[in-house]
């Protein structure tokens, strides 16, 4: 069973789906964070193979700015994957009764996710493609993805509408301005306790594989790593089976999907 609405946040509308899967309870449930330029649908049919996998309920929501949720004319500043955090985040769970989140974050997502880790209480973490410090690698994929806006808007705007251009231009100024170079998580990740899945493809146009080893440094969590050979920067739609099976069988290792009310 699928349920969706809006939920408000900070005076705007939050889209959200749930995807229903088990009895009354408090038991985990997954939690999708989607990319920089994601929303819910761009995440196809991957949220319900997992819930169906795990036998586990999902959120999947699209975050201020993005999908089916309100616009917003604000610029992202060096903070801004520490807001939706440490703000938005906690209280999207909180207004949807979400006590045991198992995250599934991608690229900023997956950044999302172990920041919020860093303060809150999280069951698990699966990190793909996630960022913790400015590569220059990234940087100068960003600065290619710019310079073909005009053959991807389109296919942009029929996810996000007229929210488009202000998104894309929130995401390439921010990662392009030479502010932003020294931005660098690594501090927060020492405070992340609780077991964490790291996937990232070897042929990540936006991170070298050495940033996943600079993750897992830092985390002081059971960590487990899974490279994809011939995979780029989404796992999840590029080796879609493959990444089932990580996940899937990850959560069933780590996570205790038993209800507190049983």
């Amino acid at each position: 069973m699928e349920e969706e609405g809006f939920i408000e946040i900070e005076d705007k509308l939050l889209f959200f789906k749930k995807i229903l899967t088990t009895a009354n309870g408090e038991k985990p449930t997954l939690v999708f964070l989607h990319s920089a330029l994601g929303s819910v649908i761009q995440w196809k049919h991957f949220p319900k193979l997992l819930s169906l996998k795990t036998g586990m309920d999902a959120l999947v929501f699209d975050r201020i700015g993005h999908g089916k949720s309100s616009s917003s004319q604000s610029s992202w500043n060096n903070n801004y994957l520490h807001i939706e955090a440490f703000t938005i985040l906690p209280e999207v769970l909180k207004r949807l009764n979400i006590s045991r989140p198992v995250f599934i974050g991608h690229s900023d997502g997956a950044t999302i996710a172990l920041l919020y880790a860093s303060r809150f209480r999280t069951e698990a973490l699966i990190c793909e493609a996630a960022h913790v410090l400015v590569e220059d690698k990234t940087v100068e994929a960003v600065q290619k993805t710019k310079l073909s806006y005009n053959t991807i808007a389109d296919r942009l705007s029929h996810y996000h509408g007229s929210k488009t251009e202000k998104l894309f231009t929130n995401w390439s100024d921010r990662w392009m301005d030479p502010g932003f170079k020294n931005w660098n998580i690594t501090k927060e990740l020492k405070s992340v306790s609780c077991p964490c899945l790291l996937i990232q493809g070897r042929q990540d146009e936006y991170a070298s594989p050495e940033h996943v080893e600079i993750i897992k440094k830092y985390l002081n969590a059971r960590t487990e790593v899974v490279m994809m050979d011939d995979c780029g920067h989404t796992p999840h739609k590029e080796a879609m089976e493959q990444t089932l099976e990580a996940m899937a069988g990850f959560i069933e290792s780590t996570v205790n999907t038993k209800s507190y009310l049983n």
